[in-house]
């Protein structure tokens, strides 16, 4: 199964739920599973957030070969599975592209009534702390509901 994260940048959250997926992957030996990230609205070669390579360097995750890249339609095609940080990201690329199989990262884990992955970008080191376990925690989750489904 091929998994796509999107955000608005490509340089903060689908970076960190791309690479906390990969590693997930390869602790749990699940061959059938590729991931990627991109951006609605990405500067295409931008690396990651300093703050983003920070707090993810704390937890034994390195992003600084991460460069980011522009969501295409292309994309839409070649993965199974397209999550989003937020739900105005789903909303974009369904009216974008005109597709609809986007789905919302947190919502598909659970029913919440907010289900948005806040962008940390602009605030101090704590918030990309937060986003980062936050999306350590649904990616987790994630791949545990993919399993069973």
């Amino acid at each position: 199964m091929k998994i796509l994260f999107v955000c608005t940048g490509n340089t903060c959250r689908s970076p960190m739920a791309e690479y906390f997926a990969k590693k997930y992957i390869e602790d749990n030996n699940l061959k059938d599973y590729e991931v990627d990230s991109a951006g609605i609205n990405a500067r295409v070669g931008q690396v990651a957030s300093s703050k983003a390579i920070e707090v993810m360097k704390e937890i034994g995750i390195d992003l600084n070969g991460h460069k980011a890249k522009m969501l295409r339609e292309e994309d839409l095609k070649e993965n199974d599975k397209i999550f989003t940080m937020t739900n105005n990201h789903r909303k974009v690329i369904q009216d974008m592209y005109n597709y609809d199989n986007i789905y919302n990262l947190k919502y598909s884990i659970q029913v919440c009534e907010n289900c948005d992955i806040l962008d940390p970008y602009g605030f101090g080191i704590e918030k990309y702390r937060e986003t980062r376990d936050e999306i350590e925690h649904t990616i987790k989750e994630l791949f545990k509901k993919l399993r069973r489904d």
